[in-house]
């Protein structure tokens, strides 16, 4: 039996403790997104600086499960810059400081989650008659995305620590 198992104690305070510190970015991140259509950066270099220190000191994870996390933001960035921001450069950034913060490659599972709960609400609109043409911020949906990931494994105790 491993000390560091997905039921052991020790690995789930401290999943937790980094899913906290990381939603509460989040949190900040989608009032001011929908407030304002941006996030700001000075608080995503804190979280950025937190986020790395967690990793090296405390996550530890692969160096290959970070590479794989990092490919989201950095698709997401890419993508931003294709579609001349129509998605935002803060969703990528956003994905590439949650990288530091999760303990297995699983941001392409919580970017899914995201985007079906977009998309959801986006069906929602255009019942309602909103105009295509509505924009929606999409931290929001990265919080859901996140909080349903984090519920998941809390729930089913799948924690990779």
């Amino acid at each position: 039996s491993s000390d560091t198992g997905p039921h052991k104690e020790k690995g789930f305070t401290i999943y937790l403790i980094t899913a906290f510190i990381f939603s509460i970015l989040l949190i900040i991140c989608s009032i001011t997104d929908i407030k304002t259509r941006k996030i700001n950066l000075i608080l995503c270099l804190f979280f950025l600086l937190t986020g790395i220190s967690i990793y090296l000191f405390v996550i530890q994870s692969s160096f290959y499960i970070l590479c794989c996390n990092l490919m989201t933001g950095i698709f997401l960035l890419i993508i931003a810059k294709l579609t001349h921001g129509a998605i935002g450069y803060g969703d990528g950034i956003i994905f590439l400081i949650m990288s530091f913060y999760l303990p297995d490659a699983c941001s392409l599972a919580i970017l899914f989650l995201s985007l079906a709960s977009a998309s959801l609400f986006s069906i929602i609109l255009l019942l309602k008659k909103f105009s295509r043409k509505y924009a929606i911020p999409f931290v929001p949906f990265i919080l859901c995305g996140y909080s349903i990931y984090t519920a998941i494994q809390f729930f089913t105790g799948g924690f990779q620590l």
